[in-house]
């Protein structure tokens, strides 16, 4: 079984991911990372060549591959679920924990980011409460919910740890 975290960009996935994994003596595996590595290009560069829907055909051949591992910690892209196959392949041998955070907090973690390429265009809380209200349905769906704002990466892998305990092999 994997633990898989899950969530919207800037929510802590694959800093908190890494120190979850590192506790728990386990490989962490980011999603995005894997494709980046892959296709030697940045998720930008990607994005920028294909559009969304070429780098979502990519990254569901990823979640694919990586589903595959046992006993692993997984982030996800922030909006890796809104392909339900996706989820059902993550969910099919993965405990989902959904990392949130508020609008506002969001603002503060993504605001100097130009790397990340649906948040062009509009202005950045605009754009971001428009991409969570799209979203909000498959991040609820997730078994465990896991707050961030105002926590540490430190505080924040201790919530997943206490979450998960009893529901993930040690």
């Amino acid at each position: 079984m994997n633990l898989v975290l899950v969530g919207f960009m800037g929510t802590g996935k694959t800093v908190v991911g890494q120190k979850v994994a590192a506790t728990l003596r386990v490989p962490f595996v980011d999603i995005d990372q894997e494709i980046e590595r892959k296709y030697q290009r940045t998720i930008a560069e990607i994005f920028k060549a294909g559009g969304e829907a070429a780098f979502r055909k990519i990254e569901m051949s990823a979640i694919a591959e990586v589903a595959l591992i046992d006993h692993a910690v997984i982030a996800t892209g922030g909006g890796a679920l809104l392909n339900s196959e996706n989820a059902r392949v993550l969910s099919k041998n993965g405990l989902l924990v959904c990392l949130r955070a508020t609008v506002d907090t969001l603002v503060q973690r993504l605001g100097k980011d130009s790397s990340r390429p649906l948040l062009a265009g509009e202005p950045l809380k605009q754009k971001l409460e428009n991409l969570l209200k799209e979203r909000e349905s498959v991040y609820a769906a997730c078994p465990i919910q896991i707050p961030t704002d105002n926590q540490s990466v430190e505080q924040t892998a201790g919530n997943v740890l206490r979450q998960i305990e009893g529901r993930f092999p040690s």
